[in-house]
């Protein structure tokens, strides 16, 4: 298969788009032949990569709260807080940490789509599944496709691995699927 896409434009269809005779394919083809023309230019020569990204934000430990400053502040006060206080602190401290994990997982995904996009022809931003959806134990935070030329797949897979390295130490997982 990546033979394939390595040497051909295939013509960009819904997910398990399935004609039912030769018939159904020319009506298709007839009634959408002029943005099939346009789609086949602008990909001609180019290739997707997906790039999804994960964190566990359900965790109180997680990497991405442990170097917020408002954390650190709550902290020291349930260091010198009496006993009763210290406990509903550290709930208010729970919940912020997430809250505070959300929120840079977000900051993250704003910094990594567009390093992606500037090495890239095209790229967009999709709505990131559900943990249901995906049945990964972490939450997917960033759900991105890319269109990259033949000749700059190799710029693009360096340039995918450093991000993913970088992002790895702040508790990000990032993925490649493609072409």
């Amino acid at each position: 298969m990546e033979e394939i896409m390595r040497t051909t434009t295939p013509i960009p269809m819904k997910l398990c788009t399935i004609f039912t005779s030769k018939k159904r394919v020319i009506k298709m083809l007839s009634q959408d032949y002029r943005k099939f023309k346009i789609t086949l230019k602008r990909i001609e020569g180019r290739v997707e990569f997906g790039v999804t990204a994960y964190c566990n934000l359900d965790s109180p430990t997680t990497e991405l709260a442990r170097t917020s400053q408002r954390l650190e502040a709550l902290r020291k006060r349930i260091a010198t807080a009496t006993p009763g206080r210290a406990y509903f602190l550290k709930q208010e401290l729970k919940d912020l940490i997430m809250a505070e994990a959300r929120r840079q997982a977000q900051s993250l995904v704003r910094k990594i789509f567009p390093k992606l996009r500037k090495i890239s022809d095209d790229g967009v931003l999709n709505k990131p599944f559900s943990k249901e959806a995906t049945q990964d134990k972490s939450t997917m935070v960033l759900n991105a496709a890319y269109l990259v030329g033949r000749d700059s797949i190799g710029v693009f897979k360096v340039q995918f691995q450093k991000i993913k390295k970088h992002y790895g130490k702040h508790g990000v997982e990032l993925r490649l699927s493609g072409p």
